[in-house]
């Protein structure tokens, strides 16, 4: 097993917080309708692709006890927010959102069933991945150990593989490259260790340039509406994922060691997977606190800050859960 020297983790905790922000900052776009959301709706690639970095460093030799702690991380905080969000719909708004759907999030699968995303937890999607990807892992560890020629050849077919057998689910692309993220964290793992070459942070700026530019043309491709929602449709996902791939290894080269010590990210870096379940409920949707005053950015400190509060509640509630 690969272990991370001090500064390998803290550029590791600002990757995780770009990721949140970036997250944030796309559905506040979102709510105001600014565009901007195109340009950084990436967020959640990257914590794939994190946690496929981080995973392939690793060498489970007890898979009971692995798959124990990571649904012990995974699950309290995740079920704390359903049952909540189901509270702040009914006390504030009058709303009733207990039906199949919402039942359905508790299997954690709920992204491979229904065809829709619920206005009230549309990013809950990413637990479905997770949950599959933590799913595949075990499976990666064996082709690990393959000769790279064999390593590299199944990864390399692993994108069409996942399209294909993905193809009914309601979301087939985008469960199908999100998945392929954490898969490219788990490859750069296997092939680099935690000591990722200057020559592919070189490379990733390439990615990158090349990705933006792509996402540019698909935006503007065509006058055709219907057309150009095709063309997203398919080629978006994926193009979010070249992008995020390219973040990961541009920040975690040791030019941003200084930056990554900051308090800031110390802090984000705790709280980050309960900062994601949390913060829609204040961001977008008929809870959304970006309208209460006609003072933009009050709105956005208040839904910023209320959702980092819930999220510290959330953890420090699901950690006492956990130990009992």
């Amino acid at each position: 097993m690969m272990t991370f020297n001090r500064d390998e983790s803290q550029r590791i905790k600002l990757i995780r917080t770009i990721a949140v922000c970036l997250i944030v900052v796309t559905h506040i776009s979102q709510e105001y309708k600014t565009g901007i959301e195109e340009w950084t709706n990436t967020g959640v690639q990257i914590f794939l692709i994190i946690s496929g970095f981080l995973l392939g460093q690793k060498r489970p030799e007890k898979w009971g006890t692995w798959f124990r702690d990571r649904f012990i991380r995974l699950i309290p905080s995740y079920y704390a927010i359903l049952i909540l969000t189901a509270g702040f719909y009914g006390i504030f708004l009058g709303t009733n959102i207990i039906n199949l759907q919402f039942i359905s999030h508790f299997s954690m699968l709920h992204f491979l069933i229904f065809p829709e995303y619920p206005v009230w937890g549309g990013h809950l999607w990413y637990i479905t991945a997770i949950v599959i990807c933590y799913g595949l892992f075990p499976l990666l560890c064996k082709i690990r150990d393959m000769p790279l020629t064999y390593f590299l050849l199944i990864i390399f077919f692993a994108a069409p593989a996942l399209a294909v057998f993905f193809r009914h689910t309601p979301f087939p692309y985008r469960l199908s490259a999100d998945i392929y993220a954490f898969i490219a964290g788990f490859a750069a793992a296997r092939l680099f260790g935690t000591k990722i070459p200057s020559y592919a942070t070189a490379i990733s700026l390439g990615i990158s340039f090349s990705a933006l530019c792509l996402r540019g043309a698909v935006l503007s491709v065509a006058t055709d509406q219907s057309f150009v929602n095709e063309i997203m449709y398919f080629a978006m996902p994926w193009i979010r994922v070249s992008l995020g791939f390219s973040l990961f290894l541009i920040f975690y080269s040791p030019v941003f060691n200084r930056l990554a010590y900051m308090k800031f990210a110390d802090f984000t870096d705790k709280y980050s997977y309960e900062i994601f379940l949390s913060h829609k409920n204040f961001i977008l949707g008929p809870l959304s606190l970006l309208h209460i005053s006609p003072i933009q950015p009050l709105n956005v400190a208040a839904a910023v800050i209320l959702s980092v509060l819930l999220a510290v509640f959330i953890q420090k509630t699901s950690n006492r859960i956990s130990r009992m």
